[in-house]
């Protein structure tokens, strides 16, 4: 059977591209992330992720990332911030902080 019609676009939804304030609240808990990605026909396309922060005795880890697949991950929170600047990182603020 043929498609007719495909709905995939992720819009809509009130995000932010702080990503300051996302550090400040990936400290505290998971954040939902909308993430650019390149698929195999070139095309951009976007995917649903989370953050994961871990801090350790000498340095931390910011992940944003979903089911083993890590978009974005650094160990300083600079770094981090780039990275997100680079892959067009939009996240959803939460309702309770």
């Amino acid at each position: 059977m043929a498609m007719e019609k495909l709905t995939s676009n992720l819009i809509g939804y009130k995000t932010s591209r702080d990503y300051k304030r996302l550090v400040e609240l990936m400290k505290k808990q998971s954040i939902i992330c909308i993430v650019d990605f390149s698929s195999v026909n070139g095309k951009t396309s976007r995917n649903i992720a989370q953050t994961l922060f871990v801090q350790y005795e000498k340095h931390n880890d910011y992940t944003i990332g979903i089911r083993g697949l890590s978009y974005v991950w650094a160990v300083e929170e600079q770094a981090f911030i780039a990275a997100c600047a680079r892959f067009n990182i939009e996240f959803i603020e939460p309702n309770v902080n």
